[in-house]
């Protein structure tokens, strides 16, 4: 029995599967090639069979493709693309801050905090930041907005100053090693969850920020929630530090050109 690649679906012989489209499109496995090749013989285009390394590697794009399905092509290639945009254009740290935290509060109480017609809006944004933290976790990219104190000059002095003001403003959830190294938050995010399971949790979170019953009845352990909003909390800051990361860059060029 063949499956074809079609238009972002997977068909099998000529109808669509649904379930084999479900499953890749939440990052699950799909048959292997091995698996193809032992029913089967490759699939072919006309007369000409598509090489089972290349249909592995068609395979393999498509999976990531549909992952991260909050993006655009372009964001998932360069995630500072969405950072530029979202970061500096859209809607600052504090504000997207207390944004989340009322939705939090709302899906933990009877209550509704903040503005419910924002609640869908705010969680779809933090699916985009899940997106691009898993983006750099796999990539193993570090960022840093630790000062280089090596040289005393007025310019390395005013970035230490930035530097701190940037910390205690705005990044205080975030430890002195996570922020020198953006890579040891990640690692954590995604140990303690896996990405599809970090985006269960922000769908329950607001579906009950719109009822009355609460989440922490419905989960195993309602404490659990503390860690969560902490992890949440922890996941805009170091998203807004990548972004400010390229500020620093800036600054420090300016201070070696001093």
């Amino acid at each position: 029995m063949l499956i074809f690649l079609y238009d972002n679906r997977f068909e099998r012989n000529g109808k669509a599967d649904a379930s084999i489209h479900f499953e890749a499109e939440v990052g699950l496995p799909v048959p292997s090639v091995a698996n193809i090749e032992s029913k089967s013989p490759a699939p072919s285009t006309g007369s000409t069979p598509i090489p089972l390394g290349l249909f592995n590697l068609l395979n393999m794009s498509r999976k990531d493709n549909l992952r991260y399905h909050q993006l655009t092509k372009e964001q998932i290639s360069n995630p500072h693309l969405f950072l530029e945009y979202f970061c500096r254009c859209d809607i600052d740290i504090e504000t997207f801050r207390i944004e989340i935290l009322n939705l939090i509060r709302s899906a933990c109480s009877s209550k509704k905090h903040g503005n419910p017609e924002d609640y869908h809006y705010n969680y779809r944004c933090l699916l985009q930041f899940l997106e691009v933290a898993h983006i750099f976790f796999r990539r193993g990219e570090k960022y840093s907005i630790t000062a280089n104190l090596t040289l005393c000059t007025p310019c390395t002095i005013d970035l230490s100053k930035y530097y701190h003001t940037l910390i205690n403003s705005h990044f205080r959830n975030l430890s002195h090693e996570e922020i020198r190294n953006t890579n040891c938050f990640f690692t954590d995010l995604f140990s303690y969850k896996t990405l599809n399971d970090w985006r269960l949790t922000f769908d329950r979170i607001v579906e009950y920020a719109h009822r009355t019953q609460t989440i922490d009845e419905v989960i195993e352990d309602g404490a659990e929630m503390v860690i969560i909003k902490e992890y949440i909390e922890k996941l805009i800051e170091v998203i807004y530090l990548i972004d400010n990361t390229q500020s620093v860059i800036y600054l420090q060029s300016t201070a070696s050109i001093n």
